[in-house]
């Protein structure tokens, strides 16, 4: 999966949310995950500590990549207290 959101704290799998499942471009996924969390708002994040992890690769023949993270996820993280970890898996997504 390439982007999930984890009870950090729970022991089991029922904590965990596929959200977004192989893609690997930043910007679609970070766009993924701020429409998951919109179209789930009564989703409950008041047990334990959620992290939103987002496996991405680097945009490969630029020379920087740059990516935003919009004021609106930043909101919807900030409000439901979860941790955006992103972790990046290099040119190819595959690892």
């Amino acid at each position: 999966m390439s982007t999930y959101l984890k009870n950090s704290e729970a022991d089991s799998t029922d904590a965990v949310v596929d959200v977004i499942a192989d893609e690997w471009d930043l910007d679609r996924q970070l766009a993924g995950l701020m429409a998951w969390l919109q179209a789930h708002p009564e989703f409950d994040f008041s047990s334990g500590k959620w992290v939103a992890d987002v496996g991405f690769s680097s945009r490969s023949g630029v020379t920087v990549a740059g990516y935003t993270v919009s004021i609106e996820l930043m909101a919807l993280l900030s409000e439901n207290k979860i941790t955006l970890w992103l972790s990046d898996y290099g040119n190819d997504g595959s690892s």
